[in-house]
């Protein structure tokens, strides 16, 4: 990955609402706009709708009109699914030497 599609991932990464986007999509695959906003928790159409153009790079509508992830898009989710992972390994050991 070059650094240009690094910045474009860590920049769509710089948003919950889209980074609940990516998850959703990875995880349960083809969703449809209205199944989109209620995955991410978004409860305005134009707010999804200005998301998810800043996301073109990352999204495609197949033939039933549901989006799903492009290669970049799959991309991000492992950027995602690295950060929460490691995020989620570190937080133990934080509480036990805070503990200490």
């Amino acid at each position: 990955m070059g650094e240009d599609a690094a910045d474009r991932i860590f920049e769509v990464l710089s948003h919950e609402t889209r980074r609940r986007i990516i998850k959703a999509l990875a995880e349960e695959g083809p969703l449809s706009f209205s199944e989109i906003m209620d995955k991410a928790g978004v409860e305005d159409t134009g707010t999804l709708t200005f998301h998810l153009r800043k996301m073109s790079e990352f999204l495609k509508k197949n033939e039933k009109g549901e989006y799903e992830l492009t290669e970049l898009g799959w991309a991000a989710y492992e950027v995602l699914k690295s950060a929460l992972g490691r995020a989620a390994r570190e937080a133990p050991a934080r509480l036990r030497e805070e503990e200490e």
